[in-house]
């Protein structure tokens, strides 16, 4: 039944939340199933979206490429939403990034942004999804300017559509922080760190993951600006935070 499926599906966004990746594969196949079965195109595309994020962070590149592929043949489609070929390109592109074949997937992010700005404007919503995954090749790449830049951007975008407060503004503070700290710059990067946790705090349960890796860089910011004592404190919170998130034989609590 149409439930059955919207309910896992529903399942397997939680668990993502929560950095349960397993469970969620699990929940989205039984979503992914129902919709093919109830040829529901647009809930298959949903549900193979975040399987292949999913599957990404359980390195599962083949079968994230599986779902990538899905994307694409579905959202060829007759009068398919432009979304879902942004989507496609921004699927494509994550796998590429994540067996790093960073110039493939700057080109995939460059057309899923590309097509996001002519459909919705550079200042819609749905173009900083893919302009933050290709500010994030930027930064693998080493192209620190570059991908503060369009980062900085990505912040303007999600600031002017979601509110200061959205978890997806912490991101982009944390990703700016991120790439001030590799840059060399961390006095610039402590603002950002700051705000990240801020945010983090601000939104999330004291035990999620995203609180102790923004404990993580806002440590490494301190300790590489010459904070060291306060720089070490704030990574023995950290790794507290890790422990708590994720168990103590993760390697983030090494």
């Amino acid at each position: 039944p149409p439930l059955e499926g919207e309910l896992a599906f529903r399942r397997g966004q939680h668990a993502i939340h929560r950095g349960t990746f397993e469970e969620a594969v699990g929940q989205l196949r039984v979503a992914l199933d129902s919709a093919t079965r109830l040829n529901r195109p647009i809930a298959s595309i949903e549900a193979a979206i975040d399987l292949s994020d999913a599957s990404i962070q359980l390195s599962k590149h083949e079968s994230a490429q599986v779902y990538a592929d899905l994307i694409e043949s579905l959202a060829r489609r007759p009068n398919m939403p432009p979304e879902y070929e942004i989507a496609a390109h921004d699927r494509r592109g994550a796998v590429l990034r994540a067996v790093g074949k960073s110039d493939e997937a700057l080109a995939e992010f460059q057309r899923a942004k590309s097509i996001a700005v002519e459909v919705f404007g550079a200042e819609h919503v749905e173009t900083s999804l893919p302009l933050s995954n290709l500010a994030a090749v930027l930064y693998d790449k080493g192209d620190w300017p570059a991908a503060v830049e369009a980062y900085e951007e990505v912040l303007a975008v999600r600031v002017a559509q979601r509110g200061a407060g959205h978890p997806s503004v912490a991101l982009t503070w944390n990703a700016l922080c991120t790439i001030r700290v590799a840059w060399s710059r961390p006095k610039e990067a402590l603002p950002n760190c700051r705000r990240a946790l801020e945010l983090f705090e601000a939104t999330l349960p004291a035990d999620h993951a995203d609180i102790a890796m923004a404990k993580t860089n806002l440590g490494n910011a301190l300790f590489d600006s010459g904070r060291r004592e306060d720089g070490v404190e704030m990574a023995r919170s950290a790794i507290k935070g890790w422990v708590a998130a994720v168990g103590a034989e993760h390697p983030n609590t090494g």
